[in-house]
């Protein structure tokens, strides 16, 4: 278990250096000037080379590189271009909401996904599973942007249930009520879709393993269905419910972020939009960096899960 856990983790590491290297070289390279977006259009070519010099842009792209990686070895992501605020600091306000949004729409995800993937795969009803599959595939292609705006008119404008932006409530930033009323809508717009895919998942494993033979032994030697279907059938059923609940850690930060700015919700992903928009070269890595290391984590943690479901994982076999 240690060797399978420490060749995973070298092989992580490895690639988060080439991913976040990789980023670095693709943005500086691109077209562009970030000074331009922090300078008046009639400022002078001293002004512009003053502001390069103190951004750091004015050195060869070799030796900008490898003061980043200094920089990263000492726990330090540089200082974003247009907030004037260290990139840590900003990654760790924001953070803490897109974990708050991302992890109450992961939880509506795998809770209704599971349960109504094994409550149609455990019916025979053709009306109902052709229903199912429909409206599952009509739910799982809809585009967030469109769906969020889509539940913000109804619900917002319409019904007046819930507030159509914001975490809180000017003032109201403390009361957990307020903040869960503005959390209803963002969670929604990125669960529907994802637990519509998850039932799919869920719906075809479990099926999968109805038909396997253990389970028609267990049938045959008359134990109740209730126990066939739910300490037989589901455990195993689930062990590709574990990767894919692995794979989709990482949307507990960089998923959000079409949602989060549909929403006006000031987490890490609309921070990161910001970034982009402004070429802020040291908030765009920084986030990058964060990214990477989630969707590693997550594989990591989804191969972890499955060897201890399953021993023949971590045996080779």
């Amino acid at each position: 278990m240690i060797r399978f856990l420490l060749r995973r983790v070298l092989v992580s590491l490895l690639l988060l250096f080439l991913i976040v290297t990789g980023t670095f070289f693709i943005i500086h390279l691109a077209p562009g000037d970030p000074t331009r977006l922090f300078l008046d259009p009639s400022s002078s070519l001293e002004d512009q080379a003053r502001l390069k010099a103190a951004l750091g842009l004015d050195r060869p792209l070799a030796a900008q590189y490898l003061r980043w990686l200094g920089q990263v070895a000492r726990g330090d992501l540089g200082t974003s271009f247009a907030y004037h605020q260290s990139v840590l600091s900003l990654l760790g306000e924001t953070l803490p909401k897109t974990l708050l949004l991302s992890g109450a729409a992961l939880a509506l995800d795998f809770g209704f996904g599971i349960l109504i993937g094994v409550f149609v795969a455990t019916r025979r009803s053709r009306v109902l599973r052709g229903a199912y599959h429909f409206l599952s595939l009509f739910l799982y292609s809809l585009p967030s942007f469109w769906f969020g705006l889509i539940l913000i008119l109804v619900f917002a404008y319409g019904l007046g249930w819930f507030p159509p932006s914001h975490m809180a409530d000017i003032g109201m930033e403390g009361d957990p009520w307020n903040v869960l009323k503005h959390l209803v809508l963002p969670a929604l717009t990125l669960a529907v879709p994802g637990a519509a895919a998850t039932s799919r998942f869920m719906f075809k494993a479990y099926e999968e393993v109805l038909r396997q033979p253990y389970i028609l032994t267990h049938r045959v030697y008359g134990l109740p269905g209730r126990e066939i279907l739910f300490k037989y059938a589901l455990k195993n059923a689930l062990l590709p419910i574990i990767t894919l609940f692995g794979l989709s850690l990482p949307f507990l930060v960089s998923g959000a972020l079409i949602t989060e700015v549909i929403f006006s919700w000031p987490g890490m992903g609309r921070l990161t939009y910001t970034a982009i928009a402004a070429r802020d070269y040291p908030l765009i890595i920084g986030a990058s960096l964060l990214s990477s290391f989630m969707v590693l984590a997550g594989n990591l943690l989804a191969d972890l899960l499955y060897s201890v479901a399953d021993p023949r994982i971590r045996h080779g076999q």
